[in-house]
């Protein structure tokens, strides 16, 4: 920790930035999945907190699929020859 810039916590609006989630999301979290701590009125996140609850969020990996073959046929819309 000798560099000066590092962060130990954040405000909750910081917080759901750096998670990308909204804030009303995050406000969600705390408490239940997020811990948090109290310095008077203001409330803090821990970063190794945050790191932590990503870290137990399950990753998606969704195989690539070949698309489907459209037919122009059927959005065309049906005429009657007179």
């Amino acid at each position: 920790m000798d560099n000066p810039n590092y962060v130990l916590a954040v405000a909750p609006a910081r917080a759901a930035t750096l998670l990308g989630l909204s804030k009303t999301r995050l406000y969600e979290l705390l408490g239940s999945e997020i811990p948090f701590r109290k310095c008077g009125r203001r409330t803090l996140i821990a970063i190794t907190d945050l790191e932590h609850w990503l870290r137990k969020q399950p990753t998606q990996i969704q195989a690539c699929k070949e698309p489907a073959e459209v037919s122009l046929r059927a959005t065309q819309p049906k005429f009657k020859t007179v």
